[in-house]
């Protein structure tokens, strides 16, 4: 007899709600940090609703929890993001900054979860030593890919502690909606000339990605997705052919994400095809 898996049932959306016998439900929160004087110094439950935080709310009992301490800023907000109108940018708090490191061991936490601006290579790598030295897994839910290098690996390796990343793939969002598209044009035996995916938002992560050089990271993880395909295939992908990331802020939109695609496909004859889709998703 095969051995019965215990599955709870927690509402739609959810892939996997067991995994290795862990669930949702085991999940609590014992630190936070962040650097905003609207969410610095409040619970845990003020925070996640402060500005300028635009999510939709789907879920308002969420308990008071832990207070949040300011961390260390670094690189983790952009010139642009303080010049922005508070509603929309950041406002670093003036609380002093807390020991990471201390926090973490005084706290028992197991993992510490990265989710700073896109950009901030200096403060996940930053946090990233909090996690060694407090003996701390790390997951790593943006895209500084200095992180996934032969350094850090060995850093954690020689910890003797886990880590995952870079970056985060939506529930159903563009990077798997670009990948499933052209898989699709692989299996029925088309070309590929040309796929771009043009990502717009409202939210704090796009204002953020407003500062081009903050993306290098972020269109190398999200163009990588479909670049794989074409690798395992040996087919050579032209600099010009390809292009996916984020396009521009548009504050009206929040946290609804629009994600333009157009791919240019060649077949039998060499066919012309192209294909236009558009998909709007909640970003967060």
């Amino acid at each position: 007899m095969s051995k019965k898996i215990k599955v709870g049932v927690i509402g739609a959306g959810i892939m996997f709600a067991n995994i290795g016998d862990y669930h949702p439900t085991d999940i609590h929160v014992v630190c936070a940090f962040d650097i905003d004087k609207r969410k610095v110094g409040k619970t845990l439950k003020e925070a996640i609703f402060s500005p300028p935080n635009c999510a939709r709310v789907f879920y308002e009992n969420v308990p008071n929890g832990v207070i949040v301490q300011k961390g260390l800023v670094l690189d983790g907000v952009s010139s642009y993001m303080k010049d922005q109108p508070e509603k929309y940018g950041f406002r670093i708090s003036n609380a002093d900054t807390v020991d990471i490191v201390q926090v973490l061991k005084d706290s028992k936490c197991d993992i510490l979860i990265n989710y700073l601006p896109v950009g901030s290579q200096d403060a996940t790598e930053f946090y990233a030593n909090c996690a060694i030295k407090a003996d701390v897994a790390f997951i790593n839910c943006i895209p500084v890919l200095t992180i996934n290098n032969k350094i850090w690996e060995t850093k954690f390796i020689n910890a003797g502690l886990p880590y995952i990343g870079s970056d985060m793939k939506s529930q159903f969002g563009a990077s798997i909606l670009s990948q499933m598209l052209q898989e699709l044009a692989f299996s029925r035996g088309m070309e590929v000339d040309y796929h771009q995916q043009l990502n717009v938002g409202g939210n704090t992560d796009f204002n953020n990605m407003m500062v081009q050089s903050r993306l290098k990271h972020k269109k190398v993880s999200k163009e990588n997705v479909i670049r794989a395909q074409n690798e395992i295939r040996n087919i050579p992908v032209d600099d010009e052919a390809l292009f996916a990331g984020p396009s521009t802020f548009i504050p009206y939109l929040k946290d609804n994400k629009i994600a333009y695609f157009n791919l240019h496909l060649r077949g039998f004859g060499d066919a012309p095809v192209t294909v236009d889709v558009k998909l709007s998703v909640h970003d967060s």
